[in-house]
Formats: C-alpha cells, structure tokens, sequence
C-alpha cells in the first residue's frame, strides 16, 4: 500500500500541532465558524397570533412582547388553549430554569406577568373532591 499521499496530507497538521498552537487554533476556530449554519433570520409572527392578541381584551394586550420576542408571542398563542402547556410555559417564562440569563426587559416581564393573570382568571383552577368520585361511595 502506497501512504505517501495520506503522510503528506496529514504532515501539515502534525507540523502545526508540534509548532505553533495559537495558529492551529485560529486556524481551527475560522473552519469552525464556516461550517456553523447562517443564524436564522428573526421569527415572523404567525396569523393564529394576530388573531389571538385580537382576542385578548384591550387592556391586556401586550405590546412590547410579539414586538421583541415573536417567537414567545407565536407560542403563547398557539398553547392559549391547552391548558396545562399554557400554564406551565407562563411558569417557565417568568422563571429561569438555565440559570445565567438576563431575565426580560421590565415592559415584556409586565405583560407576561399581565398575560399569566389574565390567563388564570379566564381558566379557574378545577376543584375536584377525588373521593366523592369514587363509585363505593355514591353506591
């Protein structure tokens, strides 16, 4: 077997391993930064959005938020109805689960606050007596 062209292609990097570490890093961090993908371009809002911020009364209509964060107002919007995900996705929103995040600026922070309101006095929480339920006892 002929390894002349594999120790040839491999002796470039064999050289810089040995010589120069901070040029095989920049060398490195430039092919890396051409293989990431493009960022995605900002998310539009979606027409089910439109519709539900028209749903919302006037006074609890956020502004800022499908403004600065379209991504947020496109999800609420979709989970509005289901309601264990919607409670559970305003929860997350208002609680940094990561860790080392910002938080959001204090007008989208007041909507969500207005929306997580809004949201439970439209949904009471069920009561339910699970034992008056149960089949012995109404038998």
């Amino acid at each position: 077997m002929d390894y002349s062209a594999y120790r040839s292609s491999t002796r470039g990097w064999s050289h810089t391993l040995a010589g120069n570490r901070e040029q095989f890093d920049t060398n490195l961090r430039r092919r890396l930064e051409a293989l990431r993908a493009p960022p995605k371009p900002p998310e539009d809002l979606h027409p089910l959005t439109f519709k539900w911020l028209a749903s919302l009364p006037p006074k609890h209509r956020p502004q800022a938020l499908p403004r600065q964060y379209p991504r947020i107002a496109n999800r609420l919007a979709y989970l509005w109805k289901r309601r264990q995900l919607c409670e559970r996705y305003l929860d997350e929103l208002a609680v940094d689960q990561r860790g080392g995040r910002r938080g959001f600026p204090k007008e989208v922070a007041r909507e969500i606050g207005a929306l997580k309101l809004l949201y439970l006095s439209l949904n009471p929480p069920v009561q339910r007596d699970v034992w008056a339920e149960h089949p012995w006892r109404n038998g």
